[in-house]
């Protein structure tokens, strides 16, 4: 079965989650900076009446920070909630969280599992705890992160119950259609 992937740039470095994680894409809005915080976390964002927690996503995964620039997106996951209505078995927040990147590539559709490769432990510089697998296409490496380490507050242990497969529990019917 297909998956489909938003991908993404964090300077050079292709990455990717997949599409079903995600509720939006966002520019051209600033967040609001939050004194004692981790560096990681770039601000808050009010959107539609929501307050997203926005992460430097080049910062955690251990690379340069970055600032805005008119190319930058803020990628919104879905919280638990929102994950749970729509039947995706996957353990993300409990509440709304972005991830500031540099610009937005396509979305990629990988149409096999084997597609998605085993990641070798330090792919340019990314600490392989944050790399679920690597999509070969043509002569790159797309970078699937694994988020629920990502939006791990550091100290704490990601979730234990995160299930990888992200159609489990969905009907053909279902999964065919997102």
């Amino acid at each position: 079965m297909a998956r489909q992937f938003i991908t993404f740039y964090i300077g050079e470095e292709w990455l990717g989650v997949d599409i079903l994680l995600v509720t939006e894409v966002c520019h051209g809005v600033t967040p609001t900076p939050v004194d004692l915080c981790p560096d990681y976390v770039f601000g808050l964002m009010n959107l539609r009446g929501k307050i997203i927690t926005v992460l430097d996503l080049a910062c955690k995964l251990g690379l340069a920070g970055r600032s805005i620039t008119p190319a930058s997106r803020i990628i919104v996951l879905k919280s638990n909630a929102e994950l749970a209505r729509q039947n995706i078995h996957a353990t993300l927040s409990n509440d709304p969280v972005g991830l500031l990147v540099d610009r937005v590539g396509d979305v990629l559709v990988v149409e096999e599992e084997h597609e998605l490769e085993e990641a070798p432990a330090h792919l340019a510089g990314l600490d392989g705890y944050f790399v679920d697998r690597v999509v070969r296409v043509e002569h790159a490496l797309m970078t699937v992160l694994r988020l629920p380490e990502v939006l791990v507050v550091t100290g704490e242990e990601p979730p234990t119950d995160v299930e990888t497969d992200l159609n489990a529990g969905m009907d053909d019917k279902e999964a065919h259609s997102e």
